[in-house]
């Protein structure tokens, strides 16, 4: 690959923020604006989504896990 080679151009860049906003709209409605309108819904939400409030609570930790984890098999692979 060349050095000079542009890496973002502006496709890309569209591409990607149309990517990453169509994510966090659909992740809006299916968390916060759904289980509004039903309680079993919103039961069935908060079970699904636990765990990614766990990874949003606890960066540091994931990250001294995933630390751990490249230092073990580093030597093994």
């Amino acid at each position: 690959m060349p050095l000079n080679k542009r890496l973002y151009t502006l496709p890309f860049i569209f591409a990607t923020t149309v990517a990453s906003l169509s994510i966090l709209t659909l992740f809006l409605i299916v968390i916060d604006y759904m289980p509004k309108h039903s309680k079993k819904l919103k039961k069935t939400v908060h079970k699904i989504i636990t765990p990614l409030r766990w990874l949003g609570m606890n960066p540091l930790a994931i990250f001294i896990v995933l630390q751990l984890n490249f230092d073990i098999l580093d030597g093994w692979i």
